[in-house]
């Protein structure tokens, strides 16, 4: 049995992984791309978007019990036959 929690740690590795890469693009979109308001509205998309992609799946995982385990037996007996 994996503790459904691991994957959510995993989950908050993988999320700040993303937030890094997306401030410095985002850095990078609005100091070297194009001057004007298609710039900025790329940006206001693409942070709205992902915010809601995020806050989305935050409230998913708020609503699954932590404390269960996910069993892999079957899926590997399948794969894996005797």
């Amino acid at each position: 049995m994996i503790p459904i929690a691991l994957f959510v740690i995993i989950w908050l590795i993988f999320v700040a992984i993303f937030i890094v890469i997306s401030i410095l693009s985002v850095m990078q979109m609005l100091r070297f791309g194009v001057k004007g308001p298609q710039t900025q509205w790329a940006v206001i998309l693409f942070v709205g978007f992902a915010i809601c992609i995020i806050l989305g799946t935050l409230f998913y995982l708020s609503q699954i019990d932590l404390q269960s385990g996910l069993d892999l037996t079957p899926l590997l007996e399948s794969v894996f036959p005797n």
